[in-house]
């Protein structure tokens, strides 16, 4: 598979582009994690729907980018990418810190003249209410990567390689700073439908904290619950990209009725 990146643009990546689809979905890894996390999604989903992956600085081809330590100047980034880039109809998917980065760049999308998103989907994380700072990214290297391999998610393997460990740190520390000091607005609230989604054994969020969404959408909501831990979609991903489709459709349903 041959990745896409549109001229100007270093922040979406087009894994199977299809120019033809009917809705595209724009997906926010989480801490630590680069665009190529969706990188099977792209062929998974049926061809109606068109999957970009959001990169953000310190990670792949951006690694002597220095990683953002701020949500508010990564949604601002990924916000004026998508306008500037992405076809509409789109919506938005987030897992972890990528869901607390979606919902931001729902926001500003939503003031912003042009399209804004017709969905959210937001994975593994707690809502805006629920949300309290933390200080892991103050942690020692070793502690780091000892939490990142009981939380899964990355091949462990990666953990081992001295080499990496000078590129790795400065990206995690940046990653899990950006989300452990946001700041939500506890008022603002995106006029998209929101579907959370979350597995029930994550040790970082509980059933009753996702729910938590629902306070955060003048929208629709609704919430998924899988069995397993903080990566579950990986386990489930056939499971978890057919309730994202299925979402989908009935979101240009909806909004070809509305037009």
């Amino acid at each position: 598979m041959t990745v896409s990146k549109r001229p100007g643009d270093s922040w979406l990546r087009w894994w199977d582009p299809r120019p033809d689809a009917e809705l595209r979905l724009v997906c926010f890894p989480h801490a630590g994690g680069s665009a190529v996390f969706y990188r099977s999604w792209a062929r998974a989903f049926p061809r109606s729907v068109e999957v970009i992956s959001v990169q953000y600085p310190g990670r792949m081809e951006r690694v002597m980018e220095p990683a953002l330590d701020n949500v508010d100047a990564l949604a601002d980034a990924v916000a004026a990418a998508v306008l500037r880039e992405v076809q509409a109809p789109f919506a938005l998917f987030g897992h972890s810190m990528g869901a607390m980065v979606a919902f931001e760049t729902a926001l500003r999308l939503e003031r912003c003249p042009g399209p804004s998103p017709l969905g959210l989907f937001l994975s593994g994380r707690k809502g805006p209410s629920r949300h309290r700072p933390g200080i892991r990214h103050t942690a020692s290297a070793d502690a780091l990567f000892a939490y990142l391999r009981v939380l899964g998610g990355t091949d462990a393997a990666v953990f081992d390689q001295p080499a990496l460990q000078p590129v790795l740190l400065p990206l995690l520390r940046g990653d899990f700073k950006c989300s452990e000091t946001w700041q939500p607005n506890l008022e603002a609230r995106v006029r998209c439908e929101l579907l959370a989604l979350v597995g029930d054994d994550d040790p970082e969020v509980t059933v009753e904290e996702a729910s938590a969404w629902r306070e955060a959408t003048n929208g629709a909501f609704d919430l998924r619950v899988y069995s397993g831990n903080h990566f579950y979609l990986i386990e489930h991903q056939s499971e978890v990209i057919g309730e994202v489709f299925r979402a989908c459709q009935g979101l240009l349903g909806a909004s070809s009725a509305v037009s």
